[in-house]
């Protein structure tokens, strides 16, 4: 068949070449209340993420990345809202940037603001954050978390929802913590701060790279 490889080893070579997936990590979190068992949290990088949705070459044909405002007739008296893109806080993000550039030259207080709404030349990505209490194991000692997703608003919503597409990976796995309190109240305040503790520490490179911007391969992994 004329192959590249001629053996299994020679396969798995090229297999490991490809670029692989966000990598798992694991911490150990403090509290100043006791917990009946260590707290420990497992969590990829949420950019590496982002960047596997991104380059994936199967979503290329359902993401869009130009805001856009959609109306019911030529007349534009009446504004329709679908995906992201199409709303207000993503028009005004992007679409400020490109008046800054015309306006680069103005001094004013108005061209400041548009300056600060995105970096020149950069492109605007919507993150999904999703969360919610999932049971991981029955009958085996009753295991239960806060599973954390991310996906891409800039995916087509249709495409997006379908769960067999994928369009949602797994980022984080949030312990929910027994605290050793007598005052049932102060555990559940305990355990919600705990909650956005570990979303701070989960999310910190997602916040640098919406700070400074970061650079990103699209599906035919040329750098934007």
């Amino acid at each position: 068949m004329n192959l590249r490889y001629k053996s299994p080893k020679a396969l798995r070579d090229w297999v490991e070449e490809l670029p692989s997936g966000p990598h798992w990590k694991s911490i150990t979190m403090k509290t100043a209340v006791p917990t009946k068992s260590p707290i420990v949290i497992y969590y990829r990088n949420p950019v590496e993420c982002l960047q596997s949705l991104l380059r994936n070459p199967l979503f290329k044909d359902h993401i869009s990345f130009c805001p856009y405002c959609l109306y019911k007739s030529a007349a534009k008296t009446t504004r329709t809202y679908t995906e992201w893109l199409s709303g207000d806080a993503a028009w005004n993000m992007q679409v400020c940037q490109f008046l800054f550039a015309f306006h680069a030259s103005a001094q004013s207080s108005t061209a400041g603001i548009l300056q600060t709404a995105l970096p020149r030349n950069g492109t605007l990505l919507g993150t999904i954050i999703a969360s919610d209490k999932t049971t991981i194991s029955a009958m085996t000692g009753n295991r239960a978390a806060h599973p954390l997703l991310i996906s891409l608003a800039n995916i087509s919503m249709d495409f997006r929802n379908k769960a067999s597409n994928e369009a949602f990976l797994l980022l984080g796995l949030i312990p929910i913590p027994k605290f050793i309190h007598k005052k049932r109240k102060i555990c559940s305040v305990l355990e919600a701060r705990l909650f956005h503790e570990c979303l701070d520490h989960i999310l910190r490179p997602l916040k640098s790279a919406a700070t400074t911007g970061v650079l990103m391969a699209d599906s035919l992994g040329q750098n934007h």
